[in-house]
């Protein structure tokens, strides 16, 4: 039917169709190959980016600056050397070294802070510095200390370890400063529990809000007309009055009761006579 040169230039044609086929075929698998290869390994740019969101909004915690930065925060008009001192002193927990400076309240209060030992403020002549200076640490730790007071078992323990708290504030009206509402309470507590026992008036114990301080001043400071030791002399005439031991028959530990001695003139706090009224 075709004769060999016409067979040859068909056969050549069909060469180059093939050919050619095969290069646009290679072409195209090479331009969409990037899109099919190790799909699951790769990270689309959107997940990078909410990943990178996700960081940056991420809260950062700050941190909590120690006592020594607190105190040149809070007292920008401190000197360096000031600062210094102050550390210095602290670091020794104790603060006789603050005593005569020219600065001195300005010392014992940093001490008392950066040491948080609020009794070091008790040392300040200033009422009123002194007050502040024991409600900027008593407003920080009181809490806790009043929970290690309260683990005492005896009731006599835990009211002297609560009274050792509060022993700069000597009337209620002095926690007024404490910002814990428990806390100030606590501190009142103790300034009418102290109150009561200085005029030894079981009355004042009603105004104690805390019920163990309150239970214990009751039981503790009787009335006027009560004779705890059987002596002869009431509660009241030894407090107030003779200046003797209301809990012992013999203050003096002579042999005789301290009724007795008074009654018949004699001293009850020790030898001679009572002075003539």
């Amino acid at each position: 039917m075709f004769n060999k040169k016409t067979k040859i230039i068909i056969f050549g044609i069909i060469i180059i169709l093939l050919a050619s086929g095969s290069f646009f075929i290679f072409r195209a698998q090479k331009k969409s190959g990037p899109n099919n290869q190790n799909i699951n390994t790769v990270v689309p740019p959107v997940v990078s980016e909410v990943k990178n969101e996700t960081q940056s909004n991420s809260p950062v915690v700050a941190k909590v600056p120690d006592f020594l930065t607190q105190l040149k925060n809070n007292h920008p008009e401190f000197t360096s050397a000031q600062v210094e001192f102050y550390n210095a002193t602290a670091a020794n927990k104790e603060m006789t070294s603050c005593l005569g400076k020219d600065d001195v309240n300005d010392c014992i209060s940093s001490v008392a802070f950066l040491t948080r030992i609020d009794s070091f403020c008790g040392e300040i002549n200033d009422k009123e510095v002194q007050l502040d200076c024991a409600n900027i640490i008593l407003n920080e730790t009181a809490a806790s200390e009043i929970n290690q007071c309260q683990s005492f078992e005896t009731d006599d323990s835990k009211v002297r370890c609560l009274v050792s708290i509060f022993n700069i504030y000597k009337k209620a009206e002095d926690c007024s400063g404490l910002a814990n509402e428990e806390t100030k309470k606590t501190c009142e507590s103790v300034a009418y529990y102290q109150a009561a026992l200085e005029k030894q008036d079981w009355k004042l114990c009603g105004n104690i809000d805390n019920e163990d301080i309150r239970i214990y001043c009751s039981d503790n400071i009787v009335s006027e007309s009560a004779d705890s030791d059987h002596d002869g002399l009431t509660d009241d005439e030894e407090t107030n009055k003779y200046h003797t031991d209301p809990r012992n028959f013999d203050t003096d530990g002579d042999g005789y009761q301290d009724g007795s001695e008074v009654k018949n003139g004699f001293n009850p706090n020790g030898p001679g006579r009572l002075p003539a009224e």
